[in-house]
Parts: structure tokens; sequence; C-alpha cells
């Protein structure tokens, strides 16, 4: 993809043989358009997975009288395994043997079986997988700027349309917590200052499952903010605005989905134009970016009838 943005854009400069642009300042421009294009467009959409493997599993209760204990984890995912190892009778830890997939945090449980032993519990840690924490109001966004690189690029798994080709997070748009295991609400989102005033202003302790969300910062120091803090752990959603990484070779991935790709070439040529101080083509080029900006909004967002029925 870096190439096909090379040629459209010496194209755009009149410039095929790199007589008065460098390569290397082009793919900076490219890179720098690209920025701007999936920023101002937002059209970099993704769901962070909510299941994943296994990553780990906590002992919180060793429990006694075990000699030859066994390991089942349990949930919805598939090829997990792990095994204990006890001393004296107690479990002292469990070691992941493989991962599986498809876990999810709120309905993975692991059950420590032995002939003789009783009362072990363990908890099993899905890194790869949105959720929230036991009492944890705050959420970063570099918490979770992993998971956007591993989306998969349909629902299966909880997520969609992430890949190697993203960066970060830059912003939230929708947030949405499970409550049980029936259903998923998206959240009342407030804006900060009203977040702060009608709801973190009562320092009252309120746990539960969270009602309200809103979002302080953007990029590497955005976080989400819940209400009431979470009494659990609970799976989200998050429809995210990200960012792309830099291309740097040809086989780099390319995050910005097509028509959005039409507008990075005419940015690019505004900015070498601008650089090099030759403002009209400048802004020939940088009027060619409205337009072809407009072009991918308008084949990108189609409207909607909610209710076919709702006059009938």
């Amino acid at each position: 993809m870096l190439n096909t943005y090379l040629i459209k854009v010496q194209r755009l400069l009149h410039d095929p043989a790199y007589q008065f642009w460098g390569q290397a300042d082009l793919v900076a421009y490219i890179n720098e358009a690209r920025q701007q294009v999936a920023i101002e467009g937002q059209c970099i959409r993704v769901l962070p997975r909510t299941s994943g493997p296994i990553g780990s599993i906590t002992v919180s209760n060793g429990g006694t009288g075990y000699t030859a204990p066994s390991v089942a984890i349990l949930g919805q995912g598939s090829g997990a395994n792990a095994s204990a190892t006890q001393v004296a009778g107690v479990i002292t830890a469990i070691t992941v043997t493989a991962g599986g997939d498809g876990y999810f945090p709120q309905s993975t449980n692991v059950v420590i079986t032995d002939p003789t032993g009783h009362n072990a519990q363990a908890v099993a840690q899905i890194p790869n997988a949105l959720a929230t924490a036991l009492n944890q109001e705050v959420y970063n966004f570099s918490q979770f700027n992993s998971l956007v690189s591993q989306a998969p690029s349909g629902l299966a798994g909880g997520g969609q349309g992430g890949g190697p080709g993203v960066l970060m997070i830059h912003g939230v748009d929708s947030v949405a917590i499970s409550w049980g295991q029936g259903m998923k609400p998206t959240v009342f989102r407030f804006d900060w200052s009203s977040f702060q005033a009608y709801l973190r202003a009562y320092s009252i302790g309120l746990m539960g499952y969270p009602s309200y969300a809103s979002q302080y910062g953007q990029g590497v120091n955005g976080s989400i903010a819940l209400w009431p803090v979470p009494s659990g752990v609970y799976i989200m959603d998050w429809d995210c605005f990200c960012i792309p990484i830099n291309l740097l070779s040809d086989g780099d991935p390319e995050a910005i989905p097509y028509p959005w790709t039409d507008c990075v070439p005419s940015y690019a040529a505004h900015l070498a134009f601008e650089n090099s101080r030759q403002v009209d083509n400048a802004d020939r080029q940088l009027k060619k970016y409205q337009w072809y900006m407009t072009r991918a909004g308008t084949f990108s967002r189609f409207g909607n009838v909610p209710d076919y029925y709702v006059n009938a």
C-alpha cells in the first residue's frame, strides 16, 4: 500500500523520479496525512476483543488435603489446559500449559478436583479481553491498545475491525457493559464536567453494575471512567476510534479502509507543496483533500429507518 501511495503522490507533485522531493520526505508526508484522515474522518473503528486466551491462574484459596489435583477450565472458550502444584496438601500454584482462546472473563471458572482435597479456589486471568476490574473506576486507553491490534475481522471473539495496522485508541464513541449473562446495555455518556458534578461528586463508595461513562482526555492520555464503580468483572464493548501505525514498507498493513484511502495522497501532496512554499499548489491539493473527505463520508454514512412500523 505504501508504494501505491507514493506513486499517487508523485503524480500529484509531477515528480515521478524524486527530483524535487526525496522518498523519505514523501513517506513522512503520507504518514502524517494518514493520521489526519484517521482522526478527522474517524474511519478506523474497532471493537476490542471481549474474549481471549487464559493468561494465568491465581490461587485464591489453597484448600487442604490435596494429593493428586487436576484442573478444569470451564467457560465458552476452548483449548486451555493447566496443572496444579500442591505442597503438604495445599494448592500453591496453577500453571497454564495451554491458553486456548475464546474465554470470557465473566463466565470462565477454574475447577480443581482431587480424590481427597477440598476447598481450593482459583481465578483465571484473561488479559486479552476488554473487561472491568473489581473496584476500578478509571480505564486508560493505554491498557487496551494491544487489544485493538488483535481484534478479529468479524464479531467472533467479541471484536471487529482491528488488526496489526492499528496503533492505538484515540477516542471512544460508546460503551456497553454486560449485566449478568443476559444483557449488555449501552451505558449513558456524560461529558467529563457533568460526570464530575453529578456523579463523582458523591463520595459514597457506590459499587454495582456501571450505568454511566465519561471520556477524559484523548489518545495516549485518554481514559474512560465508570459509575457506579464496578463491583465485579464485567465484559465491556468499546466502540473505538483508532489511529494507524506508520507505513514504513510496502508490506505494512493499512488499517484505513476504502474510500478513506483516496483522501491520503491529496493531503500528503498538500504538505509537500506547503513545505516548498508553493502556496497555490498547496491550497489546490487541500481543497481536493476536502472534496475527497466529503466524498468518503457520503459513501460511508448511509441513512437507516429505525422502525418501519412506527406509524402503522
